[in-house]
């Protein structure tokens, strides 16, 4: 999880633009200066690496059981406090738990991802944010994970 935060924040100076990246930018991000397009502070991460904790949070609130209730929950209250920068897709899919961080309603926040404008979104935010389920699973057998 380290890495990946690691790389996020390296990887946010160089963010949305575009182009080659010559030795000496990519010698630049790996100093993790900060800045970049959301002017961030050195070694900040983006919203990948809040996600991702929101995922290992849930999971660790559901204490080796994946409970929707806790990632609504977690992604809920990030959507609510304002995070710098959220994606079009995230936002429609996490629109809904905004409204109901008292009783947080995961099948709300489903609902909006299937049927919303970002369903077809080829983001690879995804693929960060999803890490700590990959680490959460890795000695789960087929059998529990289908469960």
């Amino acid at each position: 999880m380290l890495g990946a935060f690691i790389g996020d924040s390296v990887g946010s100076y160089r963010e949305f633009k575009q182009g080659d990246c010559p030795p000496d930018l990519i010698e630049e991000s790996m100093q993790m200066p900060g800045g970049g397009c959301w002017r961030l502070m050195p070694g900040q991460v983006t919203d990948d690496s809040e996600l991702a904790m929101c995922m290992l949070r849930g999971l660790v609130a559901g204490k080796g059981k994946f409970d929707l209730f806790h990632h609504a929950l977690y992604y809920g209250h990030w959507h609510f406090y304002g995070p710098f920068d959220i994606g079009n897709t995230t936002a429609n899919g996490l629109g809904p738990l905004r409204n109901c961080l008292s009783s947080p309603n995961p099948g709300l926040a489903h609902a909006a991802a299937k049927t919303g404008p970002g369903f077809t979104s080829l983001s690879n935010g995804s693929l960060m944010r999803i890490t700590p389920m990959a680490v959460w699973a890795r000695n789960l057998s087929v059998e529990e994970l289908e469960q």
